[in-house]
């Protein structure tokens, strides 16, 4: 197949532009092995928190065809997970498309938590949520991410999110 010079400078000029893109490229989540983000690739999640309670989040790409998964969860309140607080196992399968929904009640109010997810021999990354306080609040900050076309960019809103400080602070009246 004969190319003309045009179209291989076109395809140079391609090539030479994603070069440095691909370099750049970073996994989505600080995952230790590899076998962990196989299991973890869409790492965590946690939301619609309440004064007592909070959702966390997670799905699980299990390595063969599998009916059911047992996933394994842990809330704490150190990024260590020394301290738990609660803990549990739940099944998730294809009918769920292998996510899981945890529904975590008894917190205590305006209390930051951390959480993991364990399957298959691996690890999720560690997430941080927080609860509600009580009462009224001066000011409140929020992180709010949709859906993403993930080959249309990086998404990086995603990481600057996950690097604000490690304390959130509620303002009271």
């Amino acid at each position: 197949m004969a190319i003309s010079r045009r179209d291989f400078l076109s395809y140079l000029a391609i090539a030479g532009g994603a070069a440095p893109a691909l370099a750049l490229a970073r996994p989505l989540a600080p995952f230790a092995p590899d076998a962990d983000r196989e299991v973890f690739a869409h790492g965590v999640a946690s939301g619609d928190p309440l004064r007592d309670r909070v959702i966390l989040w997670t799905r699980v790409t299990p390595r063969e065809a599998a009916k059911k998964v047992s996933v394994k969860w842990t809330l704490a309140r150190d990024p260590a997970l020394r301290h738990e607080v609660d803990s549990g196992r739940i099944h998730t399968s294809a009918d769920t498309d292998f996510t899981v929904k945890v529904d975590v009640d008894h917190l205590d109010a305006g209390e930051t938590y951390y959480y993991r997810f364990e399957a298959e021999g691996a690890r999720s990354p560690i997430g941080r949520t927080r609860t509600l306080p009580h009462g009224r609040l001066q000011r409140l900050r929020l992180a709010v991410a949709s859906c993403s076309n993930y080959p249309f960019g990086f998404f990086n809103a995603y990481g600057l999110i996950a690097r604000r400080a490690r304390r959130w602070r509620w303002s009271r009246p």
